[in-house]
C-alpha cells in the first residue's frame, strides 16, 4: 500500500517540485556557505545540519507556496500555462517570507548571521543573497518540473 501511493505520488507536479527545488536549493545553500557565520561555526555538523535544515525548509516553503497559487487556480497544473501574473506573485510570495525569515533568523533567534562579505539590502538589512535565491531558483524549479512534467505524460 504504501509503495503504490509513492509511485502515485511520484506522477504529480508536487513530487517534481520537490526533487527539483531541494537540488536546486542544496547547491545554492552550499555555494552560499562564505558569506555566513553560524553558531557552532567551527563544527563541521553544525553546518551540516543548517544546510540541510534550510535546503528542506526551502524546498517545503516553495511547495507551500506552489499550493497557494493551485488554490487560486483551482489545478495544480497551473505552471503548464506559463502565466506572468501567477509566476510573478509565486516568486514575490517566496521573497517576502525570505525577508521574513531572514530578520527572524538573523536578528532575533540568532541562529546564523552574516559575515562581511554578505552585501545587505539596506532598508531591510537582510542579506541580498538569500533573496536572489529566491528569484530565481523557484522559477528554474517550475521550468524544469514543466518539461519533465509534460515528458512524463507523453511516455
Amino acid at each position: 500500500m504504501v509503495f503504490e501511493y509513492i509511485q502515485r505520488f511520484k506522477k504529480t507536479p508536487e513530487y517534481y517540485l520537490l526533487m527539483f527545488s531541494f537540488s536546486l536549493n542544496l547547491v545554492w545553500e552550499l555555494a552560499q556557505i562564505p558569506l555566513f557565520t553560524f553558531e557552532g561555526d567551527d563544527n563541521p555538523g553544525t553546518i551540516f545540519y543548517g544546510i540541510i535544515h534550510c535546503t528542506i525548509g526551502d524546498a517545503l516553503i516553495t511547495l507551500g507556496i506552489f499550493e497557494v497559487i493551485s488554490l487560486l487556480n483551482k489545478s495544480r497544473l497551473w505552471f503548464l500555462k506559463w502565466e506572468g501574473r501567477y509566476l510573478f506573485l509565486y516568486t514575490l510570495l517566496g521573497v517576502i517570507y525570505t525577508i521574513f525569515s531572514e530578520i527572524k533568523n538573523v536578528y532575533y533567534y540568532e541562529r546564523w548571521a552574516y559575515n562581511e562579505y554578505m552585501p545587505l539590502i539596506p532598508l531591510v538589512k537582510v542579506g541580498i543573497v538569500p533573496v536572489i535565491a529566491w528569484l530565481w531558483i523557484p522559477i528554474l524549479t517550475l521550468y524544469m518540473m514543466k518539461g519533465r512534467f509534460i515528458n512524463e505524460k507523453k511516455g
